[in-house]
C-alpha cells in the first residue's frame, strides 16, 4: 500500500474510541491522546495488500482498528515466517517510531479489510516524552511480545509440529474465538499456507496434522476458519 493513500484522520468520535482502547494507550483518559490522534494518518487496505516491507525505511507506529495484519519475517532462500497476526486494538511498527532505521518485518493485511491509524514517529515521540506513564506502558506492551516471540523460537526448537500447531489453534481460538453450540470458531482468516508459516511448518504437514486432528473429532475445518470441538484434546496435544 503506498504511503500516499493514507489521509488525515477526520473527527470521527468512533475511530478515536478505537485508538483510545488500543492495547499501548489503555487506562489513558482521552483528553491525554486528543492531541496524539489529530497528528496521526488513517489507513485502509485490502486483503494481501502490504503496509511495509522488510528493509524498508519508516519511523511510523500503526494502531489497528479493524481487521488482521500479519508481521512475517523473510529470509532470501527459505520460508518466511509469520511472528504475529495483529488485529482491533493491537500496535506494531513501534521499533521504527522509538530507534528509526530498516523494518525487520513485512506487514501485510491478512483480513479482507484492514482500518488502521499511523503515528509519525516525531510527534510520538515527543507526546512519550510528555507523558511517562504511556511510555512505559508501551514499555510494558515491547516487553511482552519479546517474551512472546522467546517462547515461539523454543516451541519451534523443542515441540514437534502438531504440538505447535494445536497450541496455535489454542491461542487463536483466546483471541479470535466465538463460543457456539457447535465449539469454538475461529474466523482466523488465514490459508493453510499462512497457517504453515505462523507455526514454522510447510503446508503439506500442517494439512496432514489439520486432517488427523479432525479426524479424532478435536476440530472441523472450514475455508479461512477452524471449529475447535475439543479444547482439553488439543491442550494435551500441545505439550
Amino acid at each position: 500500500m503506498a504511503r500516499s493513500s493514507a489521509r488525515p484522520v477526520a473527527a470521527d468520535p468512533a475511530r478515536f474510541a478505537e485508538f483510545c482502547a488500543a492495547t499501548a494507550f489503555r487506562g489513558l483518559p482521552p483528553s491525554r491522546l486528543a492531541a496524539l490522534f489529530d497528528r496521526s494518518r488513517y489507513w485502509q487496505a485490502g486483503r494481501r495488500q502490504q503496509l511495509f516491507t522488510a528493509g524498508s525505511q519508516g519511523d511510523d507506529m500503526f494502531v489497528v482498528l479493524a481487521g488482521k495484519v500479519a508481521l512475517t519475517y523473510e529470509h532470501r532462500g527459505a520460508q518466511a515466517t509469520m511472528v504475529e497476526v495483529m488485529t482491533r486494538g493491537d500496535h506494531f511498527g513501534e521499533s521504527g517510531a522509538l530507534i528509526g532505521g530498516r523494518r525487520l518485518l513485512t506487514a501485510s493485511v491478512l483480513s479482507d479489510r484492514a482500518e488502521l491509524v499511523m503515528l509519525p514517529g516525531t510527534p510520538l515521540r515527543a507526546w512519550l516524552a510528555e507523558h511517562p506513564d504511556a511510555a512505559l506502558n508501551l514499555l510494558g506492551c515491547l516487553a511482552r511480545r519479546v517474551r512472546n516471540v522467546t517462547v515461539t523460537t523454543t516451541d519451534t526448537a523443542l515441540l514437534t509440529l502438531p504440538s505447535r500447531l494445536a497450541k496455535q489453534l489454542l491461542q487463536l481460538a483466546e483471541r479470535f474465538g466465538t463460543d457456539t453450540a457447535r465449539g469454538i470458531v475461529i474466523d482466523h482468516e488465514l490459508t493453510q499456507w499462512e497457517l504453515a508459516q505462523l507455526t514454522g511448518s510447510t503446508r503439506e504437514t500442517v494439512n496432514k496434522a489439520l486432517r488427523h486432528f479432525e479426524t479424532r473429532g478435536w476440530i472441523r475445518t472450514d475455508v479461512r476458519s477452524v471449529t475447535v470441538l475439543d479444547s482439553d484434546a488439543l491442550a494435551r496435544r500441545s505439550h
